[in-house]
Order: structure tokens, then sequence, then C-alpha cells
């Protein structure tokens, strides 16, 4: 596929949307019972994203439900956060693969032996950093609502398509709980314009002086 625009990548069929819709509401049910517990509830089944939340190896719910919120419309085809280098990427395999939809254009560029760079898709609030924070909210005397739970997997269990570069120049950074974005500053990276952001996001983008 030849000659699309970053809009093209943003786009969610609206079956697909519902269906994420129902996965967050599958996913904060699940987190928040093992919020209340402090037992791993059995993980639900999702319908929207590639690959199912894990709970073989002692995979723990809280980075689990952490990697899929932020695939919910899309790992990478469907993300809504992209840099601007991941998508002159995929913007130059798909001229040399112009039969290609643009869904397999972007699998192929996430290839992590791919040189000289690849996509992948990175959280920007790292998830380590999540599982820390969140820790404390296990069987808490004072349980979050179901409400708050959200508006925290909201700000800050956020996925972005960067460059393999620019992943490995991240690696180094800082999570900023005030702005999640603030991890970006200061490595050149900047972002495609979505007017589809949330407001608070894009206020965040903004002040991190991604745009």
């Amino acid at each position: 596929m030849s000659n699309f625009s970053a809009s093209d990548l943003f786009q969610v069929a609206l079956p697909v949307r519902e269906a994420a819709d129902r996965d967050r509401s599958a996913i904060v049910e699940y987190l928040h019972q093992y919020l209340c517990t402090g037992v791993a509830p059995v993980a639900p089944r999702l319908e929207a994203a590639a690959r199912q939340i894990r709970d073989d190896n002692g995979r723990e719910p809280l980075g689990q439900a952490a990697w899929k919120w932020s695939e919910l419309t899309g790992k990478y085809y469907g993300c809504p956060f992209w840099s601007v280098a991941a998508f002159r990427l995929v913007s130059g395999l798909a001229e040399r693969r112009p039969l290609d939809r643009l869904r397999a254009v972007c699998a192929a560029a996430s290839k992590k032996n791919r040189e000289p760079d690849s996509i992948q898709h990175e959280h920007v609030f790292r998830r380590e950093h999540w599982r820390q924070m969140m820790a404390v909210f296990v069987r808490s005397a004072e349980p979050l609502s179901v409400a708050d739970l959200v508006d925290l997997l909201d700000r800050y269990c956020v996925g972005c398509v960067v460059t393999r570069s620019e992943h490995e120049r991240l690696g180094v950074q800082p999570s900023d709980r005030t702005n999640p974005w603030k991890r970006y500053s200061g490595t050149s990276i900047k972002l495609v314009d979505n007017p589809a952001w949330p407001q608070r996001h894009r206020a965040w983008i903004v002040e991190a002086g991604l745009l």
C-alpha cells in the first residue's frame, strides 16, 4: 500500500472499537478484583487483542493489564500514538510493497531483526514503574474505586509506536507521574499529530514539546 496518510494508521473500524470497549470493561473488572483480593482472578477472554492476558508462569495482573490496555485498538495499526520516525519508516516500506495492506506493512516493519531499524510498541509510562505505583493498592484498606482505576489506566497505560533506535534511547529515561510524556522530552522524538487524542494527553504532549 502506497500514498497513505498518518490518519490511515489511526483508523479503527467500528466492530474493532466496539470489541475494544468490551475489552476495556473486562480488563477493569479483572484488575479491580485483583486489587481488592490480592489474588489473580481467571483472565478474561479478550476480543480485540491479538494476544490474550497470560496468567501462566507467575505472570502478575498489574503488568498484564497495562500491556493489554495499551494495545486496545491496535499494537501498531490502530494505535493512536506514533512517532514521526516510525511513520516515515512504515511509509517508506509501503512504497516498496505497494500491493500489501497497511496492517501487513506494519507487521513487516516490526520484525525485530529488521535492519537498519524497525518499529515497536513502547509503553510511555514504563510498566515496571506502573507496577510499583499500583502495588500499594493491592488489598488496600482504602481500595480504588472503579472510576479511579479507569482514570489511572487511561492516564498511564498508553502505548506509542516508535522505532527500535528511539526505544533504545528511551530505555534510560525515568517515568514521570505528573506527565507521562515527559519521559520523551530531550530525546529528539516527535509525534505525528492525531486529532483523536484525548485532551489531557494532547496537553501533556504539547507540554513535553513533542509536536
